[in-house]
């Protein structure tokens, strides 16, 4: 049987991000202005969002809705991503301002 890589949810379940920590979770409210959130400290993340929203990756980034540079992330969805440690995320509303719940990235 060949190797594989394995997929981002393997490899935060290995690493413990997709279970609860105690201080590794970051609640960000967005509305019609970015907002950003405390830098990384580790490198997977996983994202849920209770309404959708745009978001941006960065050093110092700045979300926009719909503008070519930000990710869609529709609500009640979970991913995870791979991050670099000590950036940020910036979150800004798609309609309907909510809150991005971050796991494993305080």
């Amino acid at each position: 049987m060949p190797n594989r890589e394995p997929s981002l949810d393997e490899i935060a379940i290995f690493n413990g991000i997709l279970t609860p920590e105690e201080n590794a979770q970051q609640k960000v409210s967005f509305t019609d202005a970015s907002s950003q959130s405390a830098a990384f400290k580790t490198d997977i993340i996983t994202l849920f969002c209770t309404e959708n929203c745009w978001v941006r990756f960065g050093s110092s980034p700045t979300a926009a809705a719909d503008d070519g540079s930000s990710t869609y992330l529709p609500s009640t969805l979970m991913r995870a991503y791979r991050v670099k440690r000590g950036d940020k995320l910036a979150v800004i509303r798609d309609t309907s301002s909510g809150d991005l719940h971050i796991n494993g990235g305080a």
